[in-house]
């Protein structure tokens, strides 16, 4: 890592855990299903490091599986999760504790 990334990474948790990820996000959204273990490992998760989380059940209506569909065309697996402009399909904990600065 190259140190403008890691200065990068150091303002996006920063902003995160200020309410200031991205072009005007505020928090993780994560879109999920009920009685999905890995959409709740991935709550617990974000919210143990202080980031505010909004959970999307894309079950529950029309228009979330719509909002769901603008961010990641395609995806057929949940949990699907925004950070500010990054949209990710599936759940990682690896990649996002070091995308926060967290290590493995």
């Amino acid at each position: 890592m190259t140190l403008p990334q890691a200065r990068a990474m150091i303002e996006l948790c920063r902003n995160a855990k200020e309410g200031r990820v991205g072009s005007g996000e505020s928090k993780v959204v994560i879109f999920t299903t009920p009685g999905c273990g890995r959409c709740r490992a991935a709550k617990e998760f974000f919210a143990a490091r202080g980031l505010a989380v909004e959970e999307v059940d894309v079950s529950a209506s029309l228009a979330a599986k719509r909002r769901l569909a603008r961010l990641a065309p395609g995806a057929r697996v949940v949990p699907v999760i925004a950070l500010g402009e990054e949209v990710e399909v599936g759940w990682r904990p690896a990649y996002w504790a070091r995308r926060l600065g967290g290590g493995s």
